[in-house]
């Protein structure tokens, strides 16, 4: 099986190799340890054989290609892009003056300045 999928192939057509089916090689590594353990040295082979030939590649179809195995082999390390999604769902109403000013604070940094002096919150929503 590594030396297989070192010279590129999947788990999926490695499993095509032995006659068996996919589901059947994914319960091996589910149920056998030391199977486990070889799938991970092969697809690391298997990576090094896609990056291998991404190097050799020149411009067209085979360095297309080599990147799009490696995008689905090594997503971790193969992505376009990488970003955290952050959603807050906290409403400006529910903070406190304080928490308010602290913010109002650190947005004018250096460069800006906070307007000192008596003020009022005014409630915005006609309905409370």
């Amino acid at each position: 099986m590594i030396e297989k999928m070192r010279e590129g192939i999947s788990l999926g057509a490695f499993a095509g190799v032995i006659g068996v089916s996919r589901d059947t090689v994914y319960r091996w590594v589910r149920e056998h340890t030391d199977f486990s353990d070889a799938v991970s040295r092969a697809r690391a082979g298997q990576q090094l054989a896609w990056e291998l030939k991404l190097l050799r590649s020149r411009k067209g179809a085979e360095t297309s290609a080599s990147i799009f195995a490696l995008k689905n082999i090594a997503p971790d390390q193969w992505r376009d892009v990488r970003s955290v999604d952050h959603q807050h769902s906290m409403k400006v109403e529910t903070l406190t003056d304080a928490q308010l000013y602290a913010i109002a604070s650190q947005k004018a940094g250096a460069n800006g300045t906070v307007i000192e002096g008596e003020w009022a919150r005014t409630d915005l929503d006609p309905q409370r």
